[in-house]
């Protein structure tokens, strides 16, 4: 019996930053399709506009709610939010627009896991400037989702490729003051 891949929401990140290619990169290669079953979240226009920077594409479909996922199909499923048309997010700027649909990735992605519709999500970079400007009063994403998961114990990032594992022991801060921090 093959091994069932997991459904996983996969974010494009911040839309004036690096996440959108980054996604788009792992679409165009079959790295996500290999890996799991995949719904990307965000706005399709976002995405094409990545696809255009890097000047290749694949096919994306765009559903409404993951059970409308096809996931024996080539295509990507992608729950398009519409929310981001790409000229409010200039690449490369700081964007409330683009801190607005992060906020809302994010949010759709913890209710998609609490409702049990995916086991896990996973999301390129975040603009936490972008996010504060755009009502999030939390410092970051990951404070963000300790408070959505009602998490109070430490938390902190593992970053895992292959066999190379990385974890963030400090978190946007000076780096004179981290050594007070570890």
């Amino acid at each position: 019996m093959a091994d069932r891949k997991p459904v996983l929401g996969i974010l494009l990140g911040d839309a004036a930053g690096v996440g959108p290619e980054i996604v788009a990169k792992l679409c165009i290669n079959g790295f996500l399709k290999e890996k799991c079953n995949p719904v990307l979240i965000g706005d399709k226009r976002v995405l094409d506009r990545a696809f255009d920077v890097l000047g290749e594409k694949c096919d994306v479909v765009a559903i409404e709610k993951v059970a409308d996922a096809d996931f024996s199909s080539s295509a990507l499923m992608m729950i398009d939010r519409k929310n981001l048309d790409p000229k409010d997010a200039p690449i490369g700027e700081l964007s409330v627009e683009a801190g607005k649909a992060n906020l809302d990735m994010l949010t759709l992605a913890v209710e998609l896991w609490k409702n049990k519709e995916i086991e896990g999500f996973c999301f390129a970079p975040l603009n936490k400037a972008g996010m504060k400007e755009a009502g999030c009063p939390f410092e970051s994403e990951h404070h963000l989702l300790a408070h959505e998961f009602n998490h109070t114990d430490p938390f902190g990032e593992i970053n895992v490729v292959d066999d190379l594992w990385t974890t963030r022991t400090t978190s946007h801060i000076p780096i004179s003051e981290v050594s007070a921090n570890l």
